[in-house]
């Protein structure tokens, strides 16, 4: 019995009869009431289907016999004479892309998008793991339909590195839940939890276990072995995400070029953790980041298409994302000045309203003034010279 769900097994009939005979009196005192158009009932003998037995209880002539061609459903998970391995993953397969394009479809965040699938899509399949029996390639064929509903929608360059997207928000990635480590970790907890040698419960499930076929058993030793040496925490998991990333030649240009005595990465990755703006930016930036947007030297070197790898506006350095982005002469006459003063904009809003100065809801419908005075304190803007006394 869990919560709501009750189930009843008998080696026999009588036994069966005794144990309904229980449930009726509890059902009495407590005046309980059964949804028993939900029940059903299947005789098992030597695995197979028994016709249906006569136990003779008030109970036994509103429970119907199980189709053996259908199943009922306890504690989520369709059950017959076994668990219907192969119409549980289909369905659950189904749910969860359907969840999952529901919550790409929103107006949603970057992140909460991402947050919203690791929350309302991921579960589904998680309460099956250690249930169901899923194949890794199953999950690596979900993973894959994962990105690529996440690529058909804006969410994902479909150059951008794939690590990366699993990698934690603050350490740089995107924080997308994988399914593949998501059943990696829930049977490593699962086996963990059995292990428990302090629960009365567990050590019943034990004892039993050890009545039972050695074959079977060491079976289940192998892969209880197998799964805690492959997967012991989650973080360990993330962790080998992150260096498969920062170890790509072309992808991982960023995290190994970050100094941390230069830099604050904490600070550098604080956009996506924040993750304020649209996936669709996100993802732009991040391809950017990671050197796949399709530049001259991206199709030289990486594509092998043959072109020239020259920036096609200079016509003298290689046309790559930090050259576009800080190395061209006469973008820094227009373009990466507005960036400049986009950016400078915003501090000038902050201290403008640390000093209680009159300033608008947003920072950037903020006007710039020349000159503020509040106080002993004057704050100036885009001025040639100031007063250093």
């Amino acid at each position: 019995m869990y919560m709501d769900d009750l189930k009843l097994l008998g080696r026999n009939e009588n036994n069966l009869k005794n144990e309904i005979i229980i449930v009726q009196t509890i059902r009495k005192y407590i005046n309980m009431n059964f949804g028993l158009e939900k029940c059903a009932r299947i005789c098992l003998k030597r695995g197979s289907v028994q016709r249906k037995m006569r136990i003779g209880s008030t109970l036994e002539n509103y429970i119907k016999e199980l189709d053996p061609r259908k199943a009922c459903k306890y504690l989520g998970i369709e059950e017959s004479f076994d668990i219907q391995h192969k119409n549980e993953k289909v369905k659950l397969k189904k749910e969860y892309l359907k969840r999952l394009r529901l919550v790409l479809c929103t107006e949603l965040s970057a992140k909460n998008k991402i947050q919203a699938t690791g929350s309302l899509a991921v579960p589904l399949l998680r309460y099956s793991f250690g249930i169901v029996n899923w194949h890794q390639e199953e999950l690596q064929k979900l993973d894959r339909k994962t990105r690529k509903l996440l690529t058909i929608h804006g969410q994902h360059h479909p150059k951008a590195d794939v690590d990366r997207l699993c990698v934690p928000r603050k350490q740089g990635g995107r924080g997308l839940m994988q399914l593949e480590t998501a059943h990696s970790v829930e049977i490593t907890k699962l086996v963990e939890y059995v292990d428990r040698k302090e629960d009365p419960l567990i050590q019943v499930v034990r004892t039993h276990q050890h009545n039972t076929d050695s074959a079977v058993l060491q079976t289940a030793r192998c892969l209880k072995t197998e799964v805690q040496r492959e997967t012991r925490k989650l973080d360990s998991i993330v962790e080998k995400t992150k260096e498969r990333w920062h170890g790509k030649r072309m992808h991982g240009q960023l995290p190994r070029n970050l100094d941390e005595k230069l830099e604050d990465i904490e600070h550098s990755y604080r956009w996506l953790k924040s993750g304020d703006i649209n996936g669709e930016t996100e993802s732009t930036i991040v391809a950017a980041q990671d050197q796949a947007i399709c530049t001259n030297y991206f199709k030289n070197k990486i594509l092998k298409e043959g072109t020239e790898c020259k920036c096609r506006l200079c016509k003298q350095h290689e046309e790559t994302i930090d050259h576009l982005t800080s190395g061209y002469h006469i973008l820094a006459k227009n373009e990466y000045l507005m960036r400049h003063d986009k950016l400078c904009t915003h501090l000038h809003y902050s201290i403008c309203k640390a000093l209680v100065t009159e300033t608008t809801d947003k920072w950037y419908t903020h006007m710039l003034k020349p000159m503020y005075e509040e106080g002993n304190v004057t704050v100036l803007w885009n001025q040639a010279h100031t007063d250093r006394s």
